[in-house]
């Protein structure tokens, strides 16, 4: 599911890039229109913006599954009737900071080639 939310940001950011193309075409052949639309190339919202809903519902799918790992570690712990409940809760943080790290990891990425694809385009002009 992480991974899914990774890919329809990066998605969606594929869209808003093909939607500043069809703005700043319209901006160079129309008069006025620049003070009518909102986002241009190059202020566009990163892929890995923290807090936005993408990045919310992953904090929510990371700390769900930690916490089904960690009580995975837990209650079989309990089957072979040894306290694991220390175990439990590192391995339920371990999971959480590890899809965490892979959330940024991975829209860091996207962002980069973002944002070298901005200073070519820039360079250009």
């Amino acid at each position: 599911s992480l991974l899914k939310l990774v890919k329809l940001r990066t998605a969606w950011k594929d869209s808003v890039r093909a939607m500043c193309q069809i703005k700043e075409y319209y901006m160079k052949n129309c008069d006025g229109l620049e003070e009518a639309l909102w986002w241009k190339s190059k202020t566009a919202p990163l892929v890995g913006k923290k807090w936005s809903i993408a990045f919310l519902m992953s904090v929510v799918i990371a700390l769900l599954s930690s916490a089904a790992a960690g009580g995975a570690v837990y209650f079989w712990g309990s089957s072979v009737e040894k306290a694991w409940g220390t175990w439990g809760v590192i391995v339920g943080i371990i999971f959480f900071w590890g899809q965490i790290g892979v959330w940024l990891f991975l829209t860091y990425l996207v962002d980069k080639k973002d944002r070298k694809g901005k200073e070519e385009k820039i360079d250009e002009e």
